[in-house]
């Protein structure tokens, strides 16, 4: 073995084959190898047993977990690390993985945990730590050197990212780690999709923000999203699940590492490979030692990234030892993403691996551009922008006056409807004059009125203002527009609309209305005094109420005597004639009792005619009259 490895040289490069030199004890002798490290059959002669020989020796270095090192004149396609010769993915059906899954995990082609969510958001959200870790391979001890970074809340603080811009994936960008970050503003931020060398095609299934960003249709490989429910997806996915809207982040890898905390590499390279019945390029691709990329979860529910440093075929670790390395870190599912030179680990900005890809300087190793992108970012609000009306701050937004949590898309009085007190505006309640507090249910304080009750009433003498209008509502003895006014003299009670009730003054009390002169006598002189005054100067006439008074007397008793002395005189009247009637009437008797005389007359007509008359003169008279 050791003279197989003695020395070798390139010798020729194609497109599909090398061809290197080994020297031996033996001879010299030329064995043809394929862009993967497999050896190209030949027809069999000489050199072909001496190929057969150095192939199973090749073999074996590979479980030893050592690699020739092939100088490459074009040194990109050494570090294209990929699984498959022609076409990326598997050959098999959703249907078919399912089914060939072992009957101990129930035949799911994926698992689903739930995700860690942060109680306490004064935590740290990520952890970052450097791991360096002795493997021991069948000759050697070979010390391996990584990071791994903790994330809580996985479902507000991982994203995916497309390469460079949102987009970037049906444009066929690739951009580094380092900038892509730098835009979405990543606290940690890591390789994670495989994508074609020749066109920079995203491959696998990418979903973010909930957004299809690429859709794999139907091609199985091994995934890692995130659910809207808050879960963690780990395995392979269906595409009626790509396209049922319930995946939040979603990108594709190659190999299902971890299992339900079991190793799982082996059965994953039966499920991944591009032919059923061809693993060659697939075992190499699992047993080769390289810079390795992976993702995966804690028993806690926690997102875990672990990056780990190597070069193609010269140092890192193969996916074996990356299984070990996982169960150690404490994973419990865990999938294999992009590696070899696109491996890369941002934080803070700053690149914190040893990428290898060429650079225009050939001393100096760059970063490689990438695809998709595991962006580690403060925790995103739901929604991102707290819909116009609050600040995200570690996952929650912080709403604006007046609307409500945990999205700021409802205002707090449309709940209570201003207690129909008031207007629900974006500013919050404009309450009706009178009525003040959030949702208007309270009335103004004494002496404070209007709307939202911040006019303060201008009262001096009063029980307060109205709470709609602001009127002064005056103490009884106080009268004017802000109760400034004694009520004036002869007025009294509220607002003095009341007369005083006083015989022998106009002067009251104000509030009660008594009419007794103060003790202190003074106020009341001086009110006589400052009447008499007025009215000497005004011109009017003195208020002679005492001699009106006598005068009206006088006249009322005047009119009564003379109506007496009327009826006296109109009774008299009556009496004297109601005597003279009497009298006559007893004459008129007296007369009717004499017997009447009868007399005889002849009239001229020679007739005679009999009368009764008291007086004999009386015929006559008759007769002279006929």
């Amino acid at each position: 073995m050791e003279s197989i490895l003695s020395t070798f040289s390139e010798l020729s490069l194609s497109n599909t084959t090398f061809l290197v030199r080994y020297s031996s004890p033996f001879q010299y002798f030329t064995i043809p190898y394929n862009r993967y490290g497999a050896p190209v059959n030949r027809q069999p002669d000489m050199t072909t047993r001496y190929v057969n020989v150095c192939r199973s020796s090749q073999e074996a270095l590979i479980s030893a977990g050592l690699m020739f090192t092939f100088r490459w004149k074009k040194s990109n396609l050494e570090e294209s690390l990929s699984p498959y010769v022609t076409k990326h993915g598997s050959r098999l059906s959703h249907r078919s993985i399912q089914e060939c899954h072992a009957l101990e995990y129930g035949n799911p082609p994926h698992e689903l945990y739930k995700a860690h969510k942060v109680v306490n958001l004064s935590d740290p959200y990520f952890k970052v730590k450097r791991f360096v870790k002795e493997i021991k391979s069948s000759f050697t001890l070979r010390t391996v050197r990584g990071h791994y970074i903790v994330v809580s809340n996985p479902y507000k603080t991982i994203s995916v990212l497309e390469p460079d811009q949102p987009g970037g994936c049906s444009l066929n960008i690739r951009q580094t780690v380092a900038a892509t970050s730098k835009k979405n503003n990543c606290f940690v931020a890591i390789n994670a999709g495989y994508f074609d060398t020749k066109d920079g095609k995203c491959l696998g299934n990418v979903i973010t923000d909930g957004r299809i960003a690429h859709d794999s249709k139907g091609i199985q490989n091994a995934h890692f999203g995130l659910t809207n429910d808050e879960q963690i997806f780990i395995g392979y996915i269906s595409e009626e699940n790509v396209q049922s809207g319930n995946i939040m982040q979603l990108v594709g890898g190659v190999i299902w590492i971890l299992r339900n905390g079991t190793r799982f590499v082996n059965t994953s390279k039966k499920l991944e490979c591009e032919k059923t019945e061809e693993t060659g390029p697939m075992d190499h691709f699992v047993n080769i030692l390289s810079a390795r990329t992976a993702v995966g979860h804690d028993k806690d529910g926690n997102v875990v990234l672990v990056q780990v440093d190597g070069k193609s075929s010269v140092d890192g670790i193969n996916l074996y030892e990356m299984e070990t390395l996982l169960l150690e870190l404490g994973l419990v599912n865990a999938i294999n993403l992009d590696g070899g030179g696109s491996s890369t680990l941002i934080i803070n900005g700053t690149t914190a691996n040893y990428p290898y890809d060429s650079c225009d300087d050939e001393t100096f190793a760059c970063d490689r551009k990438v695809s998709t992108v595991l962006c580690v970012h403060s925790p995103y609000c739901d929604p991102a922008d707290c819909n116009n009306h609050g600040i995200c701050s570690m996952g929650e937004c912080i709403c604006e006056k007046n609307w409500l949590p945990p999205k700021c898309d409802i205002l707090f009085c449309s709940k209570t409807n201003c207690s129909n007190k008031g207007i629900c505006t974006n500013e919050g309640c404009v309450c009706h004059p009178g009525f003040f507090g959030q949702d208007c249910h309270e009335k103004c304080l004494d002496g404070w009125y209007g709307s939202m009750c911040t006019k303060q009433c201008e009262c001096y003498n009063s029980l307060g203002c109205d709470p709609i209008t602001g009127t002064c509502e005056c103490r009884s003895g106080f009268t004017g527009e802000k109760c400034q006014n004694s009520c004036p003299i002869g007025f009294f009670g509220v607002n003095c609309v009341l007369k005083c009730q006083c015989n022998h003054s106009c002067f009251c009390d104000p509030v009660t209305g008594v009419c007794e002169v103060p003790h202190n006598t003074s106020f009341y002189e001086a009110a006589k005094c400052q009447a008499e005054f007025i009215i000497m100067e005004q011109s009017l006439v003195k208020d002679n109420v005492d001699e009106r008074r006598k005068w009206y007397i006088t006249m009322i008793i005047l009119g009564v005597i003379t109506a007496a002395c009327l009826a006296s005189f109109l009774l008299m009247l009556f009496c004297s004639c109601s005597c003279y009637c009497q009298n006559e009437q007893l004459l008129c008797l007296k007369n009717e009792r004499k017997p009447r005389k009868k007399y005889r007359l002849q009239l001229p007509s020679g007739y005679l005619s009999d009368s009764l008359s008291d007086s004999e003169t009386l015929p006559m008279q008759n007769l002279q009259k006929a």
